[in-house]
C-alpha cells in the first residue's frame, strides 16, 4: 500500500473522523470515553506535529501526534490505524519519531492501557521500553508508559554461518514478518501463513551450510537480529564472476539509521573477497530500497512492469540494478 503521511490541524475534517474513531476503538476498549488528556492546542505550536496518513487514493487511513512533555522529550498522543490499513501505524510512528528527531527531541514518551494489549505488543515490537508511569499516569495501575530513546543505534553487521542461521531461525522469521506487515512486497503475501517465515529461514540455513549463499545480519545493541542480506553465489557454470543480492529486510523499530547501507558494505566487500565483479538484484519500483541502491552507487538496468504483487494483493512494477565491483 503507497502511503503519503502529511501534517494537519487536529480540527481538520480527516483528522476529527480519525480521532472519533479512535476514541470509539478506546472505549470499546478500555470503557472510558478515550478522549481524556487530549488538548488540540498541544499540537499546534513550534515543537508539536499532528500527522494523518493517506493511502494511494487519498484516504486518509491513520494518525499521530507530538506533543513536548518535559525538557528533551516529546510525548506520543492519538496514535491510530485503520484495520486492514497494514502498516500504516508503523509508518506513522517511524515519522514521527523522525520528525522528534528532527526537533531536537532526545526520547518519546507515552501511555497505553495495560488491557490494550495490541498498542502494548505493537510499541514494544518497536523498540519501546517500559519506564515509570509519568505526569498524570502516575499511580495509575490501569496505565502503562513506556519510552524510546532516539539516538543512534548501536548495531553490529556480521556474517552468520549455516548452524547460526539454524539456531536464530525465530529472530530472522520476526524481520521478515515484520517488513511484509509493514507493506514490503518481498515473496510474500497477507495474511502470512503460521511457520511460513520459520520455513523460508531454515530453507537459506541449508543454502548457507552448502555454500550457495552468504547470509548477512546486523544486531541491535541487544544482540538481536534487525536487519538481514544475502549474497547468493551458486550460479551458472557460465557466471562464476557474478552474485545475486537478495532479501534486503529491517525491521521497522532500526530503519532510518544507515543500517541497510552498512549490510550492503558489508556484502560488497565479501563479494570482492570472493573474486566477484557483477552483482544484481531487484526491488519494487520507486521504494525506499530502490533510493538506497542508488544513493549508494548502484546503476538502474530496467523496469519490468507488473511483475509482482504487493503484499496485500496489488500489483507492483520492479526494478533491476546492477554493480561493476
Amino acid at each position: 500500500m503507497a502511503l503519503s503521511i502529511v501534517t494537519l490541524d487536529p480540527e481538520h475534517a480527516d483528522a476529527r473522523v480519525l480521532l472519533d474513531e479512535l476514541s470509539a476503538a478506546l472505549q470499546a476498549i478500555t470503557g472510558d470515553s478515550g478522549r481524556s488528556g487530549f488538548v488540540a492546542d498541544d499540537v499546534r505550536g513550534p515543537r508539536s506535529r499532528f500527522v494523518v496518513a493517506r493511502d494511494a487514493d487519498g484516504h486518509a487511513i491513520g494518525c499521530g501526534a507530538l506533543r513536548p512533555l518535559q525538557d528533551g522529550v516529546a510525548e506520543l498522543k492519538r496514535m491510530y490505524a485503520r484495520p486492514g490499513s497494514h502498516g500504516s501505524g508503523a509508518a506513522v510512528l517511524a515519522h514521527l519519531e523522525a520528525t522528534a528527531r528532527a526537533l531536537g527531541y532526545r526520547a518519546v514518551w507515552l501511555e497505553t492501557r495495560a488491557v490494550n494489549t495490541r498498542a502494548v505488543a505493537f510499541y514494544e515490537r518497536h523498540g519501546y521500553r517500559r519506564i515509570d508511569n509519568f505526569g498524570r499516569y502516575a499511580g495509575n495501575a490501569a496505565a502503562l508508559c513506556f519510552g524510546k530513546e532516539l539516538g543512534m543505534t548501536t548495531s553490529t553487521i556480521r556474517e552468520l554461518d549455516g548452524a547460526e542461521a539454524l539456531a536464530r531461525v525465530g529472530e530472522l522469521a520476526e524481520v521478515l514478518r515484520d517488513c511484509v506487515e509493514g507493506g514490503a512486497s518481498v515473496g510474500f503475501m497477507l495474511p502470512l501463513v503460521e511457520g511460513r517465515p520459520e520455513a523460508f529461514w531454515r530453507k537459506v540455513a541449508a543454502s548457507v551450510a552448502a555454500g550457495e549463499r552468504h547470509l548477512f545480519v546486523a544486531e541491535d545493541e541487544t544482540g538481536r537480529i534487525c536487519g538481514t542480506l544475502s549474497l547468493v553465489v551458486d550460479m551458472p557454470d557460465n557466471q562464476p564472476h557474478r552474485a545475486d543480492v537478495s532479501k534486503m529486510l529491517v525491521h521497522r523499530r532500526a530503519r532510518r539509521q544507515g543500517m541497510a547501507e552498512r549490510l550492503l558494505k558489508a556484502l560488497e566487500a565479501k563479494a570482492r573477497e570472493l573474486g566477484k565483479t557483477t552483482l544484481m538484484l531487484d526491488t519494487v519500483t520507486g521504494s525506499d530500497a530502490s533510493r538506497i541502491y542508488e544513493r549508494t552507487g548502484w546503476l538502474r538496468a530496467g523496469d519490468i512492469p507488473q511483475y509482482a504483487l504487493m503484499p496485500a494483493g496489488e500489483p507492483c512494477a520492479t526494478t533491476y540494478y546492477f554493480r561493476h565491483l
